[in-house]
């Protein structure tokens, strides 16, 4: 792993992995990724901890979101392990997005998903406009309202359409 350890040799520091975990859980979005690979590096100890947070309705989705990453990262090393707790969120978890994630982590790890769970592109993001769409489209859709964050629309007579924002 990142450190020079094997992930065996980590498993009795089982005091700094529950650190981690909880600076993990606390932590904003914007840290907590950064908790990723460190937790993902205990391998089948973290899976085990960490697995359950993908299907816990009492965590932030943010919180559920990290807990597949991780997953998918200590798939790498134990896959198996990994692809039945992906599995189980891509069924039980308690949002949309966590389950589409889990899918999607399936398929990275090259699994099946679930048959109801089928990330809508494969990259496991919903594509909800076309490439050629908006041409001569007279407008978007409400449910194309997400996955937008950081893009403007176009103006009524112009062709680009979710294009990045520039700062003023």
């Amino acid at each position: 792993m990142a450190d020079g350890k094997e992930p065996d040799e980590r498993a009795g520091q089982q005091g700094d992995l529950d650190q981690l975990l909880n600076a993990a859980r606390d932590a904003d979005g914007r840290t907590r990724v950064t908790f990723r690979d460190p937790i993902a590096g205990y391998g089948l100890p973290a899976l085990q901890r960490i697995a359950p947070w993908m299907t816990d309705g009492t965590f932030k989705p943010g919180v559920r979101w990290f807990a597949v990453r991780v997953v998918v990262r200590i798939g790498e090393g134990y896959r198996d392990e990994a692809i039945a707790a992906l599995r189980t969120a891509a069924k039980s978890a308690p949002d949309e997005q966590t389950r589409e994630d889990a899918a999607a982590g399936l398929v990275g790890l090259g699994a099946v998903p679930p048959s109801d769970h089928r990330p809508s592109s494969p990259t496991g993001w919903r594509t909800a406009v076309t490439r050629t769409g908006g041409g001569r489209w007279p407008g978007f859709q409400t449910n194309e309202f997400g996955y937008v964050k950081g893009t403007c629309w176009r103006a009524r007579d112009g062709s680009a359409s979710l294009a990045p924002c520039s700062s003023p």
